[in-house]
Parts: structure tokens; sequence; C-alpha cells
């Protein structure tokens, strides 16, 4: 299928425009004076000279210490980005990657982050009909992730995306496409129908071999509707899988307590803690499974926290905190999400009553 991308337009973007959406014009002489700031730069001898695996990992080091100033200074960042610039026909498209998905603080993106971003994406289009399958999908979610401009996304999806829907059938993972999904979402661009179709027939053929969580496909769920697809199948099957996680963890619920239930009739209290134990152990396997990334999103670790604190000097034992953990460790989706997963079934004209029988 076709599969030309769009960006969304003015009226449907978000107030915190990314400020390195410019006019063509602006876009020209922002790169020109980007450029003439690199270009003019004095390279570096010892990185000049430095193998590319090892300026690479100089680079990202650096980019991961940005967080602390007191770990980097300006003159070392005037000496490898330059270098890294100059030398960027040298480096593979994996190493590439790796720089632009480290954490680039905003001074450093200014001066050198753009300029090395465009020229990334123009290399790995240049490159585009020789990727694998597997750096085809790379490319896709880092440069989405990571939202440089707008215009260049553009021509770099509807490449990439042609090619992922040629090498569709090499994606064995559904949360591979899920990350796609999410990559094309981050990046503002909205997809044809056509590619949407096919990612909305491939989830449940895949689910059968690895099966979605709750959370992953309320993200494909939520972009899906963000990007006007309207086809009932796969927000039908998505909600369905997000009702059978809520469902099989209601019965482990179920299994634990009366096992608990069981140990507190036995009236042995060293047995009521062995049984509290054990099934504070298979919670935290259970959480174990879930990436660390998702158990942040889902959990908002800090609002917890807070919550939970004040209760605690409240003297209260059933709270707010402790309904939404468990709504949470039943669900694995934030009360919010479910409310968003109810609402587009509801503009849907969908029956939605049956997903809220098991809360």
């Amino acid at each position: 299928p076709e599969t030309t991308a769009t960006t969304t337009d003015a009226a449907s973007t978000p107030v915190d425009v990314d400020p390195l959406i410019l006019s063509d014009q602006q876009a020209q002489i922002h790169e020109e004076e980007d450029m003439v700031e690199v270009t003019d730069s004095v390279i570096h001898p010892y990185y000049a000279a430095l193998p590319m695996e090892e300026l690479v990992e100089s680079v990202t080091a650096y980019l991961n210490a940005t967080d602390n100033p007191k770990l980097v200074d300006d003159s070392e960042e005037a000496a490898i980005f330059p270098a890294l610039l100059s030398r960027i026909d040298d480096a593979s498209i994996p190493q590439l990657l790796d720089v632009v998905e480290a954490p680039w603080r905003r001074s450093t993106m200014d001066r050198y982050g753009t300029v090395f971003k465009d020229l990334v994406r123009d290399r790995i289009l240049q490159e585009a009909e020789d990727l694998p399958p597997e750096l085809l999908h790379r490319s896709i979610i880092v440069i989405g992730i990571s939202a440089g401009r707008r215009k260049r996304d553009l021509d770099f999806f509807r490449t990439l995306g042609k090619l992922m829907v040629t090498n569709i059938n090499h994606y064995k993972d559904p949360n591979d496409l899920v990350r796609v999904m999410t990559a094309m979402n981050r990046a503002k661009i909205v997809p044809p129908n056509s590619f949407l179709a096919l990612m909305g027939r491939r989830f449940p053929v895949l689910n059968k071999r690895i099966q979605l969580r709750s959370l992953p496909a309320y993200r494909v769920f939520s972009n899906l509707y963000r990007m006007g697809h309207d086809q009932m199948n796969p927000f039908r099957f998505l909600a369905d899988r997000m009702y059978d996680v809520i469902f099989d963890n209601l019965k482990k619920e179920k299994i634990r307590l009366k096992k608990l239930d069981r140990a507190k009739k036995s009236g042995d209290q060293s047995t009521i803690e062995a049984v509290k134990q054990e099934i504070e152990s298979e919670k935290r396997e259970d959480m174990r499974k879930l990436s660390d990334a998702t158990k942040e999103e889902i959990y908002d670790m800090a609002s917890l926290e807070k919550e939970e604190e004040e209760e605690a000097w409240g003297g209260t034992e059933n709270g707010s905190a402790a309904v939404r953990r468990r709504f949470i460790e039943l669900s694995e989706v934030r009360p919010i999400h479910f409310t968003k997963l109810l609402l587009v079934l509801a503009r849907f004209g969908a029956p939605h009553q049956q997903y809220l029988r098991p809360l």
C-alpha cells in the first residue's frame, strides 16, 4: 500500500510547538549560520586522529555527563563536536544513532545538535535501500523520538515507511510496531490510512506469538485515534486485549487472597507472614516483567509516594494511593489512560460496559 505520510496541520499542533520548527527562509538562514560556526571551528588534532569508535564513545559519554555541569566544560565540547561533524561519513549509522539517542542539553543542541541530526537523517536516507530491517526499525524510532525538524521528518518517514511496509513480515514482536507508532506520533507524523490499516491488521496476528500488555495496547489505541484511523476492528482488539490483562490479574489476585485467608484461619502468625512475603514476591516478579519505562509511566511514582506520605501522616489505611496502586496493578495502566479508552469507544458509539465490569 502507498505510505505517503503527512504532518499534522497547524490547528492540531499543541501550544508547546518545537522551537526548531522554522519557515523555509528562516530554516535556510539558521542552517547557514550553524554551518559557518561548525566549519570555522578548529579541529583538535587528538580527536581528528582518534579511531571513530572511540570518538563516538567520547561524544556519548560527554552528552550523558551534561546533567552535571561540573563534569563537562565548553572547551571539551568545542573540541569533540567539530571533529565528529568533520568525520561523519566515516561513522556507521548505528554509531550515529547512538549519538542522536543520547541526552542533549539545550545549549549543545543549539550549537551542534540540529546540524548533526540533519546530517544523520540525510545519511540514513542516502543508504535507505540498503538498510537491514532491524536498522530500519531503529532509525525510525530514534529519529522519531528525537523529534527533529518536521519538514525533513516528512521525507524521512515517507521513505522509511514504504520500506517498512515492504519488510513488514520481518517484525515478529508487536512491541516493535508499538514503538514505531509512538515514534511517528512524537514526530507529529500522520501516516496514510493504508499504513494505519496495515498496522491494525498486524497486531492481532503478532499477538498470537507475543501477547501485548495493557500499556503498549493503550499506546497503539491512543495513537491510532490521534492519527485519525476510523476502522473499528483494531480499536476493539486493543480494548479486548486490555480487558484480558485486567481479567488475568484479577484471577491472580483472587488466588492470592484465598491463600492469605487460609493462612489467617490457621492462626499461625509465622505462616501468615510467610504467605504475605510470598505474595509480595509474586507481585514483584510480575512487575519485573514490565520494562522500567513502562513502570515509570504507569506508576507515576513521585505522585504515588506523595499520596502515600500524606496518608501515612494522616493515619488512613485505605486512602486514594492504595486504591490507585491496586487499580494500576490490575490494569497496568493509569486511571487517565482508562478514561481515554472509554472516551474513544464512546465517540465511536461502541459498547464499553464490559470493560468496566472487572474493575
